[in-house]
């Protein structure tokens, strides 16, 4: 039942995603807020599994999780919530490089890199000094930036050690992360240099966005066959050296 359901999940998505866009696009901005959260909610319907809540599965929860409360304190709410929300953008490509850093190895490991639990220490205290310390806003706002281009960088790079080691056929992650940059890049540009002047930009910036997460959910929801195989390989390949 699962399998016949998702392709129409999949192209549901695509249809809302072009439908968030249409909305910006044409400054329907009530259809464009409830569009940009209901593409997350697809997708959360769309990888889970409620036989197979396996550790790559749960990184991806979480990190749509985080997705979906950014949208919503970045959408509607200003201030404060308004940083929340831009760091909880932060906190879920934490979630993500998880799957990433996952992706790298053939057997499943339960432990999470140090270097991302620093960071995710890091990002709380930037959120609890934002929230005391108000006046130092901008300077906070920049080191959440570096925060985030270093996070970035390490997804990239995991994404792309997993591809040189052909773990599988899953040819879903290493796109994923390169859509990943291009969204931010557009981001970046879009909010620092050219100051929002273009809703070319700002389209752009959503619709990488959806793609990127789209890859990443076709990747998360293949894992479970490629990692089967590939251990199956693995085992075989030892079983002849033995």
């Amino acid at each position: 039942m699962k399998k016949k359901i998702d392709p129409l999940l999949l192209i549901g998505y695509c249809f809302v995603l072009l439908l968030e866009c249409a909305a910006l696009y044409k400054s329907r901005f009530h259809y464009y807020e409830v569009t940009r959260l209901f593409t997350s909610i697809i997708l959360l319907v769309y990888v889970f599994k409620r036989k197979e809540l396996k550790f790559i599965r749960l990184y991806f929860y979480i990190g749509l999780s985080f997705v979906v409360l950014a949208d919503i304190f970045t959408l509607f709410f200003s201030g404060f919530w308004f940083y929340t929300g831009l760091s909880l953008f932060t906190f879920s490509y934490l979630s993500f490089a998880a799957i990433f850093f996952r992706y790298r190895q053939i057997k499943e490991r339960k432990n999470i890199p140090p270097v991302l639990s620093v960071l995710a220490i890091l990002l709380t205290i930037l959120m609890a000094l934002n929230f005391f310390l108000p006046e130092i806003k901008d300077i906070l706002t920049d080191f959440l930036i570096l925060v985030h281009g270093l996070i970035i960088c390490i997804i990239l790079v995991w994404a792309i050690k997993g591809n040189r080691r052909r773990i599988g056929k899953n040819y879903y992650f290493l796109p994923s992360a390169i859509f990943i940059v291009i969204a931010n890049l557009c981001y970046l540009v879009d909010v620092n240099v050219l100051l929002r002047k273009y809703v070319l930009l700002d389209i752009s910036v959503i619709f990488f966005h959806g793609v990127y997460l789209l890859l990443l959910s076709k990747a998360v929801n293949d894992y479970k066959k490629v990692l089967t195989s590939e251990v199956k390989k693995h085992q075989s390949v030892t079983s002849e050296n033995s």
